[in-house]
């Protein structure tokens, strides 16, 4: 597969694959969130993020694990605008955008 075939599946981009590739589906992560085990996949991660980034209630783990393999997540903020920031959180090859009220 071309490294720069990407898919997007479930709010997530999914680089390395195409959707014909069996590959293209969102890995399912599992990841802490107050202490508690949480399973998804990086989107659902992503909205969990978005409510602890706004309402600072809400510890996560800062690494996100499937049954293998260890992904640091990495936060890249994007832009600003109209009291929005953007940004883009990533683990390994896939990536969510979103954006977060910057009034809160």
């Amino acid at each position: 597969m071309p490294p720069a075939a990407e898919v997007y599946a479930e709010r997530v981009l999914v680089k390395g694959h195409t959707a014909e590739c069996p590959q293209s589906e969102p890995r399912r992560y599992a990841w802490q969130s107050d202490g508690h085990l949480c399973v998804g996949t990086l989107a659902e991660y992503a909205t969990a993020w978005e409510q602890g980034h706004c309402y600072g209630d809400l510890e996560l783990s800062a690494e996100l694990r499937t049954w293998s393999e260890t992904y640091p997540l990495q936060v890249r903020p994007l832009t600003t605008d109209d009291n929005w920031i953007s940004y883009q959180l990533a683990a390994g090859n896939e990536s969510v955008n979103l954006s977060i009220d910057g009034r809160s």
